[in-house]
C-alpha cells in the first residue's frame, strides 16, 4: 500500500510535472510545425525559453510566484507555429507574437483592467523586470497600447481566445 501510494505522490514532484509538460509542448510543437514568415532580424522583442530554478518554501510557497512557476515549465516558442499565418512576410520591425501573447498572460494573471496602467508599470525598470525578462521585451522598448491592440485585431477575437 505504501509503494503504491508513494507512486501516486511522485508523479505530482516538480520533476516529473515538467517532464510531462515538456513531453504535452513537444507533441503539439511537432503537430502544428508552421514557419514563422517575418525574419527575425526585425524583432523589437525576442522570447526565449529558460528554465528556472523553482524553490518551494516550507509552508508550499512558490519563491518568485506561480508566475515563475509557470515560465519554467512551460516552452512558449510553440505560439509563433499557432498563430503565423496571421502575419506575411511585409511589414517593418515587429515584436515577437510570443512576447505578446506572454504580454497579456501577465495582463490578465495580475488583474490589469487597461494597457496604459500595465504597460506604464512595465517601463518601471525594477517593479517588472521580472516580466520583461520572461518575455523577452527591453526595458528601452516596451510595446505600446497600441501595438497591444493591433495584435488582438489582427488575431481576431477566436484565435487571440484560442491561443
Amino acid at each position: 500500500m505504501i509503494m503504491y501510494l508513494n507512486k501516486k505522490v511522485k508523479r505530482f514532484w516538480l520533476s516529473n510535472i515538467r517532464k510531462e509538460v515538456q513531453q504535452a509542448v513537444e507533441k503539439l510543437s511537432t503537430q502544428i510545425k508552421v514557419e514563422f514568415p517575418k525574419e527575425p532580424e526585425r524583432l523589437l522583442s525576442s522570447y526565449v525559453y529558460r528554465e528556472f530554478k523553482i524553490h518551494i518554501d516550507k509552508d508550499g510557497s512558490i519563491k518568485g510566484s506561480l508566475l515563475r512557476l509557470l515560465f519554467s515549465l512551460i516552452d512558449f516558442t510553440f505560439v509563433r507555429s499557432l498563430i503565423a499565418n496571421s502575419y506575411s512576410v511585409e511589414g517593418g520591425n515587429y515584436y515577437d507574437s510570443v512576447s505578446l501573447i506572454l504580454l497579456e498572460v501577465i495582463k490578465i494573471w495580475e488583474k490589469y483592467e487597461y494597457y496604459p496602467d500595465f504597460l506604464k508599470d512595465l517601463e518601471d525598470k525594477e517593479k517588472s523586470a521580472q516580466y520583461r525578462y520572461y518575455t523577452g521585451i527591453d526595458a528601452e522598448n516596451v510595446p505600446t497600447d497600441v501595438t497591444l491592440h493591433n495584435f488582438r485585431d489582427r488575431l481576431g477575437k477566436e484565435k487571440f481566445k484560442s491561443t
